[in-house]
């Protein structure tokens, strides 16, 4: 690891698929609600000309021209229409009725999603694909901040997911510049461990001297530039240069990338730069994050009173581009059963008034503390399982459109045992948005 030679110094203020088809997906997507589902953004784009498609989330839709074909691989011309709609809730997961579950090895896992979309394409009511050799690149507002997720295609015959990649979260820059006229400090970047093959540096500094660079004792710095003349690791005098001054700042409309300028009697150099931090400081770097979030979600919970558009938009955006149309999702494998901390018992679900042999009757157990949404089919009952020290629900759809919940309070009668039955409590609600199912997710 190299180090800069600063034996004076200023510094700014810093931290403070199997192809997929174009059509409704009906062996795939069940939704459980006959009269509700989640709504679709509808966007008109030129076939030969393509396009670009925002949401108020901050979603970018990037269409390039003469994306589209017909079923014979046929490029298309004229007036397409976009259908787009997007998952990021538990209601939206059990509105959508798509299935969260991925087979790996013969072994199946629960998704964890940090955001899922629908996207598809239709001409005179002719659903179409993309053209031979096309991408849509989807730029998916994303409420979950971490990088562990990956994005995965859903075939809909089979009902089975594809891995396709993955990509680090980006800045969802719209929203940075908005914050910036209004004067809103950015949200705090959650801090990541530098990879022990990384080319990292850090400041050799006299902290005696200087004792107000201490904010930066243990930051390494990784270059995020350019390949090119700015590249620390092909400018090597840098790090025999004794430099005098140093102002770093962070990038405009970026949560996590900063500029480091650098000057000294004869010589300057500036580069863009992201801190990292050292296995043995990451718990340190955490709890500090975890402080400034606190402080931060207050002053955004205060702020959206007046300014709603501050929760309705997404800090970060996760991007791919799709070779085939249909249904993708960013996720990440739930580590529930790798964790070892199951409960596994036989369950029965009771609800007064409705035959359990329905098949309408849709249940499903809701992970508040990981955010997961599993489907609990007749079938699987046997082997109930969950994880009892997260935040648990189970909520029904029942055949009339109404639904019925086993509150999170009442996991605590369980206690251990190999066989429970789940009564559940009818919710005379009338459930006639996504709205109405969060609320009663909420209070459950």
């Amino acid at each position: 690891m190299n180090k800069l030679l600063l034996p004076s110094l200023f510094a700014a203020a810093l931290f403070g698929f199997a192809a997929c088809n174009s059509s409704e997906h009906a062996s795939a997507i069940r939704p459980p609600f006959e009269k509700l589902n989640v709504a679709a953004n509808y966007f008109d784009v030129d076939a030969g000309s393509g396009g670009t498609f925002s949401l108020e989330n901050g979603t970018r839709i990037i269409v390039p021209a003469n994306a589209f074909a017909n079923a014979s691989g046929e490029k298309i011309s004229g007036k397409v229409k976009l259908r787009y709609r997007e998952f990021h809730t538990p209601a939206d997961v059990i509105a959508g009725g798509i299935p969260m579950s991925y087979d790996s090895a013969g072994v199946q896992h629960q998704f964890v999603s940090a955001g899922m979309f629908e996207l598809l394409a239709s001409s005179d009511g002719e659903n179409l694909q993309l053209a031979e050799g096309k991408t849509v690149e989807v730029q998916m507002a994303s409420f979950r901040e971490d990088a562990t997720y990956n994005f995965y295609q859903l075939d809909t015959n089979s009902s089975t997911w594809s891995y396709r990649g993955t990509a680090e979260p980006i800045d969802n820059e719209v929203k940075l510049q908005r914050m910036a006229k209004a004067g809103i400090p950015v949200r705090p970047a959650r801090p990541r461990q530098a990879g022990k093959t990384e080319d990292v540096f850090k400041f050799e500094v006299d902290y005696t001297a200087f004792p107000e660079l201490k904010l930066f004792e243990k930051v390494l710095w990784k270059y995020k530039g350019e390949a090119g003349a700015n590249d620390p690791l092909k400018n090597e005098w840098i790090f025999t240069e004794k430099w005098r001054q140093i102002s770093i700042a962070r990038k405009a409309a970026s949560r996590k990338i900063y500029t480091i300028d650098l000057k000294s009697r004869k010589r300057s150099f500036s580069m863009e730069v992201e801190p990292t931090f050292d296995a043995a400081d990451m718990a340190t770097a955490m709890a500090d994050f975890e402080k400034n979030m606190l402080a931060y979600d207050k002053m955004i919970s205060d702020r959206a009173a007046t300014d709603g558009w501050l929760a309705s938009q997404a800090d970060i955006l996760r991007s791919y581009k799709m070779a085939s149309l249909g249904v993708c999702n960013w996720d990440r494998i739930s580590n529930m059963i790798m964790a070892g901390k199951l409960n596994t018992l036989k369950a029965d679900f009771v609800i007064a008034g409705v035959d359990k042999e329905e098949e309408r009757l849709s249940i499903y157990l809701v992970d508040e503390t990981e955010g997961s949404v599993r489907a609990l089919p007749r079938e699987g009952w046997e082997k109930f399982y969950y994880d009892p020290t997260h935040v648990n629900k189970i909520i029904a759809v029942l055949p009339d459109g109404k639904t019925a919940t086993f509150a999170s309070k009442n996991f605590s009668q369980i206690d251990k045992q190999e066989a429970f039955t789940f009564r559940l409590d009818k919710v005379e609600t009338e459930i006639n948005s996504i709205a109405a199912l969060n609320d009663v997710l909420k209070r459950s």
